[in-house]
């Protein structure tokens, strides 16, 4: 069944086509998958078009955005569009509220808007640049209702707030005043109000009519460091993913957070990671963890449901915050896992649910984007078979060799160097150095035995400059190029 055959379920009418929705993935989750591949580095970002979700759009290191017509036959799935002009990895790209505007952002400090509204396979530059950030750029938020409010959330310690009508610098500025970045932003979808993700500050909600106060509606408890904050499709609650630490749901009137997500396997912390809502009624929270798995809870309806415990019982807390991950204290907590799927081979950072299908999209250090459903799709497979993950490398040595070797370029197929990366930094990292870890873990032991970061960083970047020298000789005479060509496009309004 393709999703094209899906959408015969919407004559029965919305209701009903959601109950169905809703029914399946209770009763069955997502026992189907299907890879489309056409990336030639890490997909840091996936994001389904407004409305009947037609269009998939994926950005990554390769440095372009890639459009997929997930409507069509997804055995033999290639993309449809090909956006370019990055100069380094993209970290979000998003569409508007019309699917006319792709919003991407990326380490290059840019933010770019393209026009898609007609799409062709034919390389697009972006018709518009916003330039503000002096740092990488990690998450771009398009305004729900006014397709031309953007927000920008910057390493740079910065969210800056555009107006593509006006002019392409900021309108105004939200300032860290302890320079730690930001790494989230996210709009509320109805009211003009927006979440903000920040190691210092926390989460926050703004009302973008009083950004110059530099005062927020509200600050929400949190510890730890917060990658991404996301809203729900009804904006009445929000799930946050932190660093070393489980998922977390809260309602947007409470500071106090409602309840985690808990599975003993669950591990987040060599990257960031986005944390989602799954199910025709938001009904669920979905992550990727460090372990190639992707964990399903159902959201509990309140504080009696019997899914809940009232606080982290106390063996779990003394056995896995032992280098592990952390609780927040006296937080209800879902032990329940609805749903483990199995079935990508490294880190899975970016969960996103389809608007109108029971489709789930997952990506993160492999190439390709993996569709999930509770119903068979065309070649799709059923999960099967048995976890599988790359051969390990115990030394760094063994490691520097791999990725020394490891020089192909433009091609679809895994890169065993980067694969072998990131499960060696899961492996061998620790999380003795976290600002709430116990005080004695600073024995000469233990310390013997943590994983020097960077040591690793220092030993490997000659071998990384080395291939990187090569891109900059090719995007020094690219670069002029597309500069005048974006100097030259206009943007429509």
């Amino acid at each position: 069944m393709t999703l094209e055959a899906l959408a015969g379920w919407q004559v029965t009418g919305k209701l009903n086509s959601r109950q169905l929705i809703a029914n399946k993935v209770e009763s069955c989750g997502f026992p189907y998958s299907c890879k489309i591949k056409g990336h030639f580095g890490c997909v840091n970002t996936i994001n389904f078009s407004k409305g009947n979700g037609k269009l998939l759009c994926s950005g990554g290191d390769d440095k372009r955005i890639l459009l997929w017509n997930v409507f069509g036959p997804l055995e033999a799935a290639k993309h449809v569009g090909e956006l370019i002009g990055h100069k380094s990895n993209i970290l979000c790209a998003t569409f508007s509220g019309d699917n006319h505007t792709i919003v991407s952002c990326g380490n290059d400090a840019k933010v770019f808007c393209y026009d898609v509204s007609r799409t062709s396979v034919k390389k697009t530059m972006p018709v518009l640049s916003l330039r503000h950030h002096v740092a990488s750029v990690a998450r771009v938020s398009v305004f729900p209702y006014n397709y031309n409010i953007i927000l920008s959330a910057s390493e740079d310690s910065t969210v800056a707030l555009w107006d593509t009508r006006v002019n392409t610098t900021p309108q105004a500025v939200l300032q860290n005043g302890v320079l730690h970045p930001f790494n989230s932003v996210d709009w509320h979808p109805f009211d003009g109000t927006f979440l903000t993700a920040n190691s210092s500050s926390g989460i926050e909600l703004w009302d973008m009519r009083k950004i110059h106060s530099k005062s927020p509606l509200k600050s929400y408890f949190y510890c730890g460091n917060p990658s991404s904050a996301t809203f729900n499709a009804q904006g009445t609650h929000f799930v946050v993913s932190v660093q070393c630490r489980y998922p977390a749901l809260y309602s947007v009137k409470e500071t106090q957070p409602f309840c985690s997500f808990f599975n003993e396997q669950y591990r987040n912390s060599c990257t960031m990671k986005s944390v989602d809502f799954v199910g025709s009624q938001d009904e669920y929270v979905a992550s990727g963890g460090d372990d190639s798995r992707i964990y399903l809870w159902k959201i509990p309806f309140s504080l009696d449901d019997p899914c809940l415990l009232s606080s982290p019982p106390e063996e779990l807390v003394s056995t896995l915050t032992e280098g592990k991950i952390r609780f927040l204290s006296s937080m209800p907590v879902v032990y329940q896992t609805k749903n483990i799927l199995l079935g990508h081979n490294s880190i899975v950072n970016n969960i996103r649910f389809h608007p109108t299908h029971p489709i789930m999209a997952t990506a993160g250090v492999e190439k390709h984007i993996k569709l999930w459903s509770p119903y068979k799709l065309v070649r799709t497979q059923q999960q099967d078979a048995p976890f599988v993950t790359p051969p390990p490398v115990s030394t760094l040595e063994a490691l520097l060799h791999l990725e020394g070797a490891d020089d192909e370029e433009d091609t679809t197929d895994e890169s065993p160097a980067t694969l072998a990366m990131f499960n060696f930094l899961r492996d061998h990292t620790t999380h003795s150095s976290e600002e709430d870890d116990d005080d004695d873990s600073d024995s000469d032991d233990d310390s013997a035995t943590d994983f020097d970061m960077v040591h690793f960083i220092e030993e490997l970047e000659p071998v990384l400059s080395e291939s990187s020298e090569d891109e900059d000789d090719e995007n020094n005479d690219e670069e002029e190029a597309g500069d005048d060509q974006e100097s030259e496009a206009t943007h429509h309004s």
